[in-house]
């Protein structure tokens, strides 16, 4: 039996025409009631929306990047619009949560609950450098809330998908762990699962038909355009502290990341080359079809988390002493494999 789920994205949203230096956070979580029925529709649309207007993708995942690389000026609006609202129309969608946070100007205060650590910034640098890196799961831990006695027709999805991540543990955080059911971080993962490329693909919507992003507006432009209920949140001052790092470490996403993982030593390639090449669209396409994930491997940070199934693709012509991850592994063994045979690999075993 299928499971529902839940799955989120963000965007940072600048007025600077309201206000010097204006600007929100807006959030957008997508919940399904049955995941693998939403694949198989997703995957019938996009394949034939693609083939209309010949947007090249590799396999049936569509970004709103795609659209902008693939469709001439005068039809890109018009092709997002449709494509949004043909996927948006997808029985399986039960809700549409948006968040959105703008704030007063003021002082925020982090760390508050670890004794001796303690820091001060204004509220602009607050949204710019800490609550936008993880504001996606805003819209998530806001589905869940609202879900236990807002009238929504539905029950709570509490399989929990969003897009990697990065910043120090917040109380609303905390309250998403403990409720989900299961939670995965994915790298790359607007690129290797539908539901993470829905929430990117709407929020690209809402960029170009509603402005300002403000909670309202996009509630007005969303409730008529999909079978899902829609609920938009503005996150203001009251519910401030849930969003504001109580403690001065890290969140561990890696401890979420779906297996198998697929790590791409780049050997010093720049990373929008590597995403150019084909071989990161065979990657990302194998996680998809094994429900896994692709990153970028960071050595230091990832070695301890390296499981069996896990592959190790080297940039490099030899595997070098990446192999000691294959050969010295027991219990986590590992695959290394080499650029020269990279694409032959993952293509040998995509499924038809």
């Amino acid at each position: 039996m299928s499971e529902g789920m839940v799955a989120s994205d963000s965007v940072v949203n600048r007025f600077h025409n309201k206000r010097p230096g204006g600007m929100s956070l807006v959030s957008v979580a997508v919940a399904v009631d049955d995941i693998e029925a939403y694949n198989a529709e997703y995957t019938a649309v996009v394949r034939d929306f693609a083939e209309e207007l010949g947007i090249q993708i590799p396999y049936p995942i569509i970004k709103d990047q795609d659209i902008t690389r693939w469709l001439p000026n005068w039809a890109q609006e018009s092709a997002r619009r449709d494509i949004v609202e043909q996927i948006l129309d997808i029985d399986c969608i039960e809700t549409i949560q948006i968040t959105e946070t703008s704030l007063k100007t003021q002082w925020i205060e982090l760390y508050g609950e670890d004794e001796g650590e303690f820091e001060r910034m204004n509220s602009d640098d607050f949204m710019n450098n800490v609550l936008s890196s993880y504001y996606n799961v805003v819209s998530i831990w806001k589905y869940l809330e609202n879900g236990t006695g807002r009238g929504r027709p539905t029950e709570n999805r509490y399989n929990i998908m969003t897009d990697d991540f990065s910043g120090k543990v917040f109380p609303a955080w905390e309250e998403v762990g403990r409720n989900a059911d299961s939670l995965r971080v994915i790298p790359q993962g607007d690129v290797t699962y539908p539901l993470l490329a829905t929430a990117d693909l709407v929020m690209g919507l809402l960029k170009q038909e509603v402005y300002p992003l403000f909670a309202q507006n996009i509630y007005e432009h969303l409730k008529d355009r999909t079978v899902g209920y829609v609920d938009s949140d503005n996150i203001d001052d009251s519910e401030l502290e849930r969003l504001v790092p109580h403690k001065n470490k890290s969140i561990r996403n890696e401890l979420h990341y779906p297996s198998p993982t697929i790590h791409i030593d780049r050997a010093g390639m720049p990373k929008d080359k590597l995403t150019s090449l084909d071989l990161f669209a065979h990657a990302c396409r194998y996680a998809m079809e094994e429900n896994g994930c692709v990153k970028f491997f960071e050595e230091n940070q990832d070695r301890d988390f390296l499981s069996e199934g896990d592959i190790i693709v080297s940039l490099n012509d030899t595997a070098g002493h990446l192999g000691d991850y294959a050969e010295l592994n027991t219990r986590k063994s590992v695959e290394v494999i080499t650029r020269g045979d990279a694409i032959a690999y993952f293509t040998n075993r995509l499924r038809d």
